[in-house]
C-alpha cells in the first residue's frame, strides 16, 4: 500500500455537519519571547521574524521550543525541496518517506512518517514534496502537541507557512541553471487586482528539472499555486488553488554490504516511471464577531492520482547473494478532506489579559488502489546491476487491489492567561474519535477505531527584559491497528514530552535559546512472548537531549548562528532481542553553523556546515553508519535595486554521506556536490 498512513480520521455523526467548514486552534501572531505575553489578534501560526542567516529560535503557544527556517535562507542555496538543508536545525535529520517520492523528516529522534502540516493542519499525505517556491518560512515545533495538532510523534512537527495574497503590487521572476543539468524558472507576483480594492490575489509558477545521482531517476515538477484574497471590515476570506505534478520515480534506497554503504550504484531499471497530479482547494476565514470574539475556519481539500512502474530489487536477503527483482504497476487515486472551525474570547480579568477557544476538527484520507506486483523474476547484482533482464508479463502479475480509509473528528478547546506581568500559562485539551480501515481485496487486513483524550500545558516566566524561561508537556497518540486477544480493538500509542527552556537575549545583536527534553512513547506494539502471533501493547521509546542555538552579530559584517543537539535515544521495550538498543539512524550528537559576511552592501556570503555523528543503521544496532562533516556556500549579489544573482555549492568536499537508514537495505545518501546560479528580477 502506498498512501502514509495512518494520516488522520473520520467523526462521528454528530460531528459530520461541520466536516466542510472549517479551521485551525488559534496560536497567537507575535509569540516572542520577552516578554510573554498575549496578542491581541490570535491566529494559528506565529509569523516571525528572519534573521539573514536564516535560522531562528522561538517559542510556540504553548512554550515549547520552536525553529525557523526563512525561505530566504532556502533561495540563497537555490533549494528545490527543504530535505537538504533541514540538517541545519538542531535535532532534525531527513528521513525516509516513498523511496525519494515523498518528503519526511525525524525530529528529536521520532521520524513524522509523512505528517507535514501546512498552515497548522495536514498537508497532502500521499506521496508528495513540497516546492519552496509555495511557502514563506518552515517552522520545526519540538514535541508534537495531540491536544493542538491530531495524531502525530511524540518528536514534532513541521508546519510550512504559504505564501498569500498581499496588496502591496510586486513580481519576481527567477531563472536558475546548476550540475546534474539543474533547470529552474519560478514566477511570484502578487498586488491588489484594482487600485484601492479589497481584493488581492497571489500566482506562483515553479518549474524545475533535475537529474539524480542515482542511474534512471530524474525528475521535473511543475507547481501552479493561485490564492485570492479579501477584505472587509470585519472578515478576511482566502480562496487558493494548487495544482502539482511530480515525476520522480520510486528509486529502491540504497543497501549497506561488506562493511560499508554501496555507494554510486543505482537500482531503478530503465524503464521504471512515475506520474502524480494532485490539486489542492482551500478556504480560509477569519471573521471579527465582535471586539473580543473571532471565529476561524479553513477548510482543505485534496485530490490526487498516481500511476507508476516500480522496477528494481525487493530486500537484500545477504550480501552475498544477488538482490531479487520486484516489479509493481501502481494506479491510486487519493481523496483528503480536512477542516477546522474554532471560536476564540479574549477578555481581561484583573488587568490581566486571558483567550479561551473552543473548536472542531475533522480530517479524511482515502485511497483506493488497483495494482499489480511480481518478484523474483530476475535479480540484480549489488554491485555491478545489469538491466538487460527479461520483466514479467501481464500473466505473470498477481493483482493487488484495497482501499484504505482514515478518519478523525475531535472536540478541542485552550486557555491562554496571563497570571501576572510576567508569567503566562497555556492549556490544551482534545478528544478524538478516530477510525481507519484497510481492505485489501476483499478482506479487511488491518483495523482500528478507538478515541484519544490528549491534554498539553506551557509556563513561560519573564524573569526581565533579557531572560525567559519556560516549561512546556506535550501528549502525542498514533493509532495501533488490529485487536487484542478479546476482539478488542487497541488503545493508541502513547506519547509524552516534558521540557524545560531558556530564552537570554543579553544584547539586541545575540540571542542564546536552550532547551532540555524528555520524551517517552509506550504503548507500542510488539510481539506477545506467549503467543508469538499475536501481538501485545508493551512496546516503548525514550529520547533524552539538550539543544542549543546561539545567534549574535559578531561585527557589522559578521553575524552567526551556530546550533547543537544531544540526543539519547533507546528502544526500552520491545520483547525481543533488540531491547536496550539505540534507535537507527539518530546521532548522538549533531552541530551546525551558519555564517553571514557581507563585505559590501551589495554582496552578501554565507559558507555553512553541518555535522552528523557516527549512527546505528538498524534496530539490531548490527552496523553503523559514519559521521559526516559537509560544507555549503552561498553568495547574494544585488547587482541593482532589482536584480540579484544566487550561486551555491553544497557538499563542497564532494563527500558520500548517509542521511538516513532503517535497515541495511533502506539506506538514503545525501548529495554528491550540487553547484547552482540564479538570478532573480523584482518588477
Amino acid at each position: 500500500m502506498t498512501l502514509n498512513k495512518p494520516t488522520m480520521v473520520k467523526p462521528r455523526q454528530a460531528l459530520l455537519t461541520i466536516g466542510n467548514t472549517l479551521v485551525v486552534f488559534a496560536v497567537s501572531a507575535n509569540d516572542n519571547q520577552q516578554p510573554v505575553e498575549l496578542a491581541t489578534q490570535i491566529v494559528y501560526a506565529p509569523v516571525l521574524v528572519n534573521q539573514e542567516v536564516g535560522l531562528t529560535t522561538t517559542q510556540t503557544p504553548f512554550h515549547q521550543t520552536q525553529n525557523t527556517l526563512s525561505i530566504d535562507f532556502l533561495d540563497r542555496f537555490n533549494a528545490n525541496s527543504l530535505v537538504s538543508l533541514s540538517d541545519y536545525v538542531p535535532g532534525v535529520q531527513a528521513s525516509r518517506n516513498g523511496a525519494g517520492m515523498g518528503e519526511d523528516y525525524s525530529i528529536r529522534g521520532f521520524p513524522l512518517g509523512g505528517r507535514l502540516l501546512l498552515d497548522g493542519v495536514l498537508d497532502n499525505q500521499s506521496y508528495y514534496v513540497r516546492d519552496p517556491a509555495t511557502y514563506e518560512q518552515v517552522d520545526f515545533i519540538k514535541g508534537h502537541n495531540s491536544a493542538w495538532y491530531g495524531a502525530g510523534v511524540p518528536g514534532g512537527s513541521v508546519n510550512f507557512i504559504p505564501k498569500r495574497p498581499q496588496y502591496q503590487p510586486s513580481t519576481s521572476v527567477t531563472a536558475g541553471l546548476g550540475s546534474d543539468d539543474y533547470q529552474a524558472l519560478v514566477v511570484d507576483s502578487t498586488g491588489p487586482l484594482a487600485p484601492h480594492s479589497a481584493w488581492a490575489y497571489r500566482t506562483v509558477l515553479a518549474a524545475r528539472h533535475l537529474n539524480s545521482d542515482k542511474q534512471n531517476v530524474d525528475s521535473s515538477p511543475v507547481t501552479l499555486l493561485n490564492s485570492v484574497a479579501w477584505q472587509g471590515e470585519s472578515t478576511e476570506l482566502t480562496g487558493s488553488w494548487e495544482y502539482s505534478r511530480q515525476n520522480y520515480p520510486y528509486d529502491f534506497d540504497n543497501v549497506y554490504a561488506q562493511g560499508s554503504p554501496v555507494y554510486d550504484v543505482s537500482y531503478v531499471h530503465p524503464a521504471s516511471f512515475a506520474k502524480s497530479e494532485y490539486h489542492r482547494f482551500e478556504l480560509q476565514s477569519d471573521t471579527q464577531l465582535a471586539s473580543n470574539l473571532r471565529l476561524e475556519g479553513i477548510y482543505r481539500r485534496i485530490t490526487g492520482q498516481r500511476e507508476e512502474k516500480r522496477i528494481g530489487f525487493w530486500f537484500m536477503a545477504d550480501e552475498d547473494s544477488p538482490l531479487p527483482g520486484y516489479y509493481r504497476e501502481v494506479d491510486e487515486n487519493f481523496t483528503q478532506n480536512t477542516g477546522h472551525l474554532s471560536l476564540h474570547y479574549d477578555y481581561t480579568l484583573g488587568g490581566l489579559r486571558h483567550e479561551t477557544a473552543v473548536g472542531l476538527a475533522y480530517h479524511e484520507t482515502q485511497s483506493t488502489y488497483d495494482d499489480a506486483v511480481s518478484s523474483y523474476d530476475f535479480s540484480l547484482n549489488i554491485y555491478q546491476p545489469d538491466f538487460d533482464v527479461s520483466l514479467p508479463s501481464q500473466d505473470q502479475l498477481t493483482p493487488l487491489s484495497g482501499d484504505i480509509d482514515w478518519q478523525e473528528s475531535a472536540l478541542l478547546m485552550s486557555q491562554k492567561s496571563q497570571l501576572t506581568d510576567t508569567l503566562d500559562l497555556s492549556l490544551g485539551a482534545r478528544y478524538t474519535d478516530y477510525r481507519l480501515t484497510n481492505v485489501s481485496g476483499n478482506a479487511s487486513t488491518s483495523e482500528a477505531d478507538n478515541r484519544a483524550l490528549s491534554y498539553s500545558a506551557g509556563l513561560a516566566w519573564a524573569l526581565d527584559d533579557q531572560l525567559t524561561l519556560r516549561a512546556s508537556y506535550s501528549q502525542s497518540w498514533l493509532a495501533n491497528q488490529g485487536q487484542d486477544k478479546n476482539a478488542n480493538y487497541f488503545d493508541p500509542s502513547r506519547g509524552v514530552q516534558h521540557e524545560l527552556g531558556l530564552n537570554w537575549q543579553p544584547t539586541p545583536s545575540a540571542t542564546l535559546d536552550m532547551a532540555l527534553f524528555n520524551i517517552r512513547q509506550n504503548n507500542l506494539l510488539v510481539r506477545d512472548l506467549e503467543i508469538a502471533e499475536r501481538y501485545v501493547l508493551a512496546g516503548e521509546k525514550t529520547v533524552k537531549g539538550a539543544e542549543a542555538n546561539l545567534s549574535i552579530a559578531l561585527s557589522d559584517q559578521w553575524q552567526a548562528t551556530a546550533a547543537t543537539a544531544y540526543m539519547e535515544a533507546r528502544l526500552e521495550k520491545t520483547n525481543d532481542a533488540n531491547e536496550g538498543n539505540r534507535f537507527p539512524s539518530v546521532p548522538t550528537h549533531q552541530h551546525s553553523l551558519l555564517l553571514h559576511y557581507q563585505p559590501i552592501s551589495q554582496l552578501t556570503l554565507t559558507p555553512g556546515v553541518v555535522y552528523q555523528g557516527s549512527r546505528p543503521g538498524d534496530r539490531a544496532n548490527s552496523f553503523y553508519v559514519d559521521s559526516y562533516t559537509r560544507y555549503d556556500l552561498s553568495a547574494h549579489w544585488q547587482v541593482m535595486p532589482d536584480l540579484s544573482i544566487q550561486a551555491s555549492i553544497q557538499n563542497l568536499t564532494d563527500i558520500d554521506y548517509v542521511t538516513s537508514s532503517a535497515a541495511n537495505d533502506f539506506l538514503r545518501f545525501g548529495d554528491s556536490r550540487t553547484l547552482r546560479i540564479s538570478a532573480t528580477k523584482q518588477f
